[in-house]
């Protein structure tokens, strides 16, 4: 067996073995699947995933009489501005039945030529050749799993068939920044009929990244990115032809690499961490499509189509598509769970950020651990004795600090769940903890004592779901802090050790839920429409669907069937909840909201046009209200202007739209992804809208400005230091500037100097609703571990990340 490597990227050129002749809707000898422990390679550096808990979340298995255009859009034409595809290739798509149909349990594509093209014909885009290119965008996209499908592919000179997958934020980040996954390309322009090539394309925004043959290109493939040389190792090479019977082409993807198959044999793999692969923790959509000719597909000659000059399709033939999914683990502090690991740089004590201190052993052998060889002790340690007496802080915590920002995407941390397992037999009277996340900015904490966890011996295991921690992001993720163990009388609990164990996120990416409609806009004259749900987690149970239309609202029953998909009818008219009918007219918006397994609100808007209005007109509308709107704000900081980062945003979302309205001109663009564009835009719109500067009222706490009066009635004991020994100087100067001048004071930490602190003890009463910021200024001439802003009631903590400035110390504003 023959192995290449080239940097962290291995391939396997492997001997494939094709066993059993059990037929699955269309004919073919070819596996309808495969064992799922094969394996190519006993090589250490092959990746590997495990086959258990995998659920089937998506299934297409093409048993209809018509596409189900529920899930298929066609893409139909000469592609973006007659050019095409972008590849110069030679069909026009069409939705026709002779070039996209479903037969005896099978989608069929089929490239056809009306005449007898010569070899040396360069894609005349004549209507003369024809073929098929169905996606599934805005209606079914995935982010991590297995995807499959059982296929017969065509293998002739000119002809390039191709199952692939492309980011769903196409609409308004477009290619290449959307990303795409090439799960099966095959063209004999390039590739013997017994190869298949994987591939990545992404926009690599590194700045010292440049394209090995143009060095104005950031758009990267994996060939291109890794600089590899022929024999290209993402193309896998097998035993027999792949265009003489039905194979399996399947990725499986998770938030660590990607892994091309045939058949269940890995022939390549690439790994997806780096932060230059963000477009890979995306969700995606699915393609199918026969293309011809074009710089992959190459010039065709007489045999293409006309072997032994009869007429002869070639077709794509596609047997199912299915996806699998399932959970996936994060190990923080976990000596088990490695293949995906949110790495953190330490661990360390309350007492680095002015608390009690602790004691703390990420090796202890103490106990029998719950998972691995040892565990995670944590002592609290008190300063109370018989000289010192009360002098603990009242805080403690261990402190795992991150060394960068997860690149995982929010969507993975919005079904994920922090799983953690204690020990408490060294301390069996506590009755509470605090846990918390912090982000670069804000935190968000609970109370273990309000989760029921699961018993081992003497370990308990809590899960607690990351939307319980709503005011952090985890993307920015910086701190996770266990803090504050208390009895039942809520007193810190000291000088006893508290056990941790098997620290991980949990990511119920099966659970991903949706709720769709069959289009964006509806006419004011429509009748009814549909909506689906998919939620894998509530499979084979009746749910509801809110729909609102800004005056009332119903709740439509949907019920879901053993894949966690079901469709219900929506009617229009006089409004009747009983009979699921709701009232629209023009101008009007429908918002569906579906709370789905994991308490998500998964919501869906959809337009009422009037009935002679069509969405592409109405974009074009659209488009030219952005326009006048760009041109009427200026950016800047001024009322009446709006900030630069808001602008450019703006600029951008018109910018996609307008090319997808140009794609339209010369292709039949679907009306879904025209809707949704519309969609995108009115958002966008409504955003910049928002961010459009008002004229700006200030209620003033304090200020260095002698002309600016505080709105704060001021006595005595409005401000104080909290015993911390603060001298607070409100007359001070620093760099030539009038301001507040904290000094710490003399008293040692052990007595309660934790710091300089300026408190409003008294509180400032009022109605601060409708103040949208709080705008502070700090500068510091020495190092405190932290600077931060707390509002109570409601403990929200900001912290102020200093920069340091020539001449200025360090400065926050």
């Amino acid at each position: 067996m023959k192995i290449y490597k080239n940097l962290h990227i291995l391939i396997i050129i492997s001997i494939m073995t094709v066993s059993g002749t059990l037929l699955s809707g269309c004919d073919g000898n070819g596996p309808t699947s495969f064992p799922s422990d094969q394996s190519s390679s006993d090589d250490d550096e092959k990746p590997s995933f495990s086959d258990s808990e995998y659920k089937l979340v998506f299934a297409d298995e093409f048993n209809g009489d018509s596409l189900d255009t529920s899930i298929w859009n066609y893409e139909t034409g000469y592609g973006p501005y007659n050019d095409g595809w972008g590849n110069n290739e030679w069909q026009l798509y069409t939705s026709n039945a002779e070039n996209v149909k479903i037969t005896n349990n099978c989608l069929v594509i089929s490239a056809i030529s009306s005449g007898n093209p010569s070899p040396d014909k360069k894609g005349d885009k004549d209507g003369s050749i024809t073929s098929g290119r169905i996606n599934s965008l805005v209606k079914k996209s995935f982010l991590y799993g297995k995807i499959q499908a059982r296929m017969k592919i065509p293998y002739k000179h000119g002809i390039w068939s191709a199952f692939w997958m492309m980011g769903s934020s196409f609409i308004t980040d477009s290619w290449p920044k959307c990303g795409e996954i090439d799960i099966m390309e095959t063209f004999a322009h390039h590739l013997e009929n017994n190869q298949n090539q994987g591939t990545l394309h992404w926009f690599n925004e590194e700045t010292d990244w440049t394209h090995p043959t143009d060095t104005n290109l950031k758009k990267c493939d994996s060939t291109a990115y890794h600089k590899l040389e022929y024999p290209y190792p993402n193309v896998g090479n097998f035993s027999e032809p792949l265009d003489e019977d039905y194979h399996i082409y399947e990725v499986e993807w998770d938030v660590d690499k990607i892994i091309w198959r045939v058949d269940g044999i890995d022939f390549y793999w690439e790994y997806i961490k780096d932060s230059h692969y963000s477009e890979f923790h995306k969700d995606f959509f699915i393609i199918f499509n026969v293309a011809v000719g074009g710089k992959l597909g190459g010039s065709i000659d007489h045999e293409t189509f006309f072997p032994n000059d009869i007429p002869t399709k070639r077709e794509l033939m596609v047997d199912w598509v299915r996806v699998y999914q399932k959970d996936i683990n994060i190990g923080i502090y976990s000596e088990t769970l490695n293949d995906n690991v949110l790495e953190y740089k330490r661990i360390f004590g309350g007492d680095e950020w002015s608390g009690d201190e602790s004691e703390i052993n990420s090796k202890c052998l103490d106990v029998t651990p719950f998972d691995g060889d040892h565990v995670l002790s944590v002592e609290y340690i008190s300063l109370n004795n018989s000289e010192n007496m009360n002098y603990n802080k009242k805080w403690s915590g261990v402190i795992f600090e991150f060394s960068d920002a997860p690149y995982y995407s929010s969507r993975v941390f919005k079904y994920a769940s922090l799983v953690f397992s204690i020990d408490i037999s060294a301390i069996p009277n506590l009755a509470d903890m605090g846990v918390k996340f912090q982000d670069d900015s804000r935190d968000s904490a609970v109370q273990i004592s309000n989760y029921s966890p699961e018993t081992n011996d003497n370990w308990s295991t809590y899960e607690i779901p990351i939307n319980d921690f709503a005011q952090t992001d985890l993307t920015k993720l910086k701190y996770l802090i266990f803090q504050e163990p208390k009895d039942a009388n809520g007193n810190m609990i000291y000088g006893k050790k508290l056990y941790l164990d098997n620290i991980y996120l949990k990511v119920e990416n099966s659970c991903a839920a949706s709720v769709l409609m069959d289009k964006r806009m509806y006419h004011d004259s429509d009748t009814q429409a549909s909506i689906t749900v998919n939620d894998y987690c509530m499979a084979d149970q009746d749910v509801q669907v809110t729909v609102e239309n800004g005056d009332t609202s119903i709740l439509v029953d949907v019920k879901l069937d053993e894949n966690g998909r079901g469709i219900a009818n929506l009617n229009f008219g006089v409004t009747n909840d009983s009979v699921d009918r709701i009232s629209i007219q023009q101008d009007d918006t429908l918002e569906i909201s579906y709370l789905d397994s994991k308490g998500n609100a998964q919501n869906y808007l959809a337009f009422i046009i009037d009935s002679t209005s069509n969405p592409k007109s109405e974009l074009v509308a659209a488009l030219s209200d952005a326009n006048d709107l760009t041109k009427s704000v200026e950016p800047g900081t001024l009322a009446g202007q709006v900030p630069e980062s808001d602008l450019n945003a703006f600029i951008s979302a018109v910018i996609s739209a307008q090319s997808i309205l140009d794609k339209s001109e010369q292709s039949l663009i679907a009306q879904d992804v025209i809707s949704s564009t519309y969609f995108y835009l009115a958002n966008a719109k409504d955003a910049f809208e928002s961010a459009i500067i008002e004229d700006k009222q200030f209620f003033t706490l304090i200020s260095s400005n002698p002309d600016i009066q505080s709105d704060v009635e001021m006595s005595d004991s409005t401000v104080g230091e909290w015993s911390t020994g603060t001298d607070i100087n409100p007359e001070g100067v620093y760099e030539e500037k009038n301001c507040w001048v904290l000094t710490t004071g003399t008293k040692p930490p052990a007595e309660g100097n934790w710091g300089a602190v300026l408190a409003f003890q008294n509180g400032i009463n009022g109605d601060f609703s409708d103040y949208a910021t709080l705008n502070v200024t700090l500068a510091t001439s020495c190092d405190f571990n932290e600077y931060k802003v707390t509002i109570v009631p409601g403990d929200k903590t900001f912290l102020c990340q200093l920069k340091t400035q020539p001449n200025h110390g360090k400065i926050y504003q």
